[in-house]
């Protein structure tokens, strides 16, 4: 299996956030970064990321979702495209 990009989609208010040694996100971290992988968090609203340079996108932690539903449904055509 080849080395892919994973961004793990989190929300500005985890966006600063740091794993903890015994957190459901380290140990996914852990694991994906064990088979190869490279990982990183990423703000589903930051305009700065650049999407196409993922190979998978994981909507794990976007809890501000709700809040913006318009602009996250629009986030998930942007990332569909």
């Amino acid at each position: 299996m080849s080395l892919q990009q994973i961004a793990l989609v989190t929300c500005r208010s985890l966006g600063d956030y740091t794993a903890n040694a015994d957190s459901e996100d380290e140990r996914l971290c852990r694991f994906l970064a064990e088979k190869g992988h490279k990982i990183s968090f990423q703000v589903w609203d930051d305009d700065q990321v650049d999407w196409t340079a993922f190979d998978a996108v994981i909507i794990k932690s976007p809890w501000d979702y709700f809040d913006k539903i318009n602009a996250f449904y629009t986030w998930l055509d942007k990332l569909e495209a």
